[in-house]
């Protein structure tokens, strides 16, 4: 985005160039992610399946699978996927629900019992 440096003021000037930088690491988190399409979908899953675990716990179940991952690649593929906080892996699970009929685990229906409490 270019915008003549001499019309503007110079606070103004500054927010301009604070935008800039948080679109920039914007950019850069999305290209940064450097997974495999198959590992980005099993650590999906297994976020919906198991929606308390955290990112270690995830990358250490992912592990014991055979897929190496570290937990902040965990992080990044949920922040791609919108599932970065309980709130909204709980809205993933919610509209699975709704596309798929498919049967809750016993640890899936108390997370949804918590998100009622």
């Amino acid at each position: 985005m270019f915008i003549p440096r001499y019309v503007l003021s110079l606070s103004s000037s500054y927010c301009i160039r604070r935008l800039e930088a948080l679109f920039d690491q914007t950019a850069n988190l999305i290209t940064s992610i450097a997974v495999a399409e198959a590992i980005a979908i099993a650590v999906k899953e297994h976020t919906i399946a198991y929606l308390a675990h955290g990112q270690l716990r995830v990358s250490n179940a992912l592990n014991k699978k055979g897929m190496f991952i570290s937990p902040s690649e965990i992080r990044s593929v949920w922040l791609l996927y919108n599932l970065a906080n309980f709130k909204n892996r709980l809205k993933a699970l919610e509209e699975k629900i709704a596309a798929k009929d498919i049967i809750l685990t016993e640890s899936q229906v108390a997370d949804l019992k918590k998100k009622i409490c």
